[in-house]
């Protein structure tokens, strides 16, 4: 299993179901609904098609949004998971027999045994940081303590020597393409991960 999409130290003592839930929600920024129903072998099936896969099953709406798969770890994790789900011989990741709410507790207790320190809800924040960062080559306002407005405006425009108004159009850019692959229509829900 790809440890780069993990958190915190001790992730290696959960169940294999727990790592592969907790791996796609910070690999790909999904929901936790999003993360327990996903269809690794879909996602497989469309890449192999040349098509850029889509997520379909829970996301917010019923809107589908893109999957990121722009690196070989993204890539291996999809494998990995898609493995996982042929050997059981389910679509997603919740045991036959087991609701999605008793699902997502099990995986909650058994991070909080492992992890006490990793925040459940910390692998989408992770995911718009790291992608925030690799389009505009700087932290983001929640990653530096600056204020998302003018100040961190200002903060890529003097790292990046480029003007105000560059900074703030490599702001915005960067915020709709995390808002899109987090599924979310508006680019101002994206303050909550920034």
């Amino acid at each position: 299993m790809n440890k780069s999409f993990y958190l915190c130290s001790g992730m290696e003592g959960l169940p294999t179901t727990t790592k592969l839930y907790t791996a796609l929600q910070h690999a790909f920024g999904l929901r936790h609904a999003e993360a327990a129903h996903f269809d690794a072998n879909k996602a497989i099936v469309e890449l192999l098609d040349g098509q850029q896969p889509m997520l379909w099953h829970c996301s917010k709406g019923g809107e589908p949004h893109p999957l990121l798969v722009d690196d070989l770890d993204r890539l291996k994790l999809l494998v990995e998971v898609a493995l996982f789900q042929v050997k059981h011989n389910q679509e997603n990741l919740i045991p036959s027999g087991q609701s999605y709410d008793s699902f997502r507790r099990a995986c909650r207790d058994e991070i909080k045994k492992v992890a006490p320190e990793h925040a459940f809800n910390s692998g989408r924040i992770e995911f718009a940081n790291i992608r925030y960062y690799q389009i505009t080559g700087v932290l983001s306002p929640k990653m530096t303590g600056l204020d998302p407005g003018d100040e961190h405006i200002e903060y890529i425009a003097e790292k990046l020597n480029i003007s105000v108004e560059e900074a703030r159009r490599l702001d915005r850019a960067a915020r709709a393409d995390i808002a899109k692959l987090l599924g979310h229509k508006q680019v101002r829900s994206t303050r909550y991960y920034l």
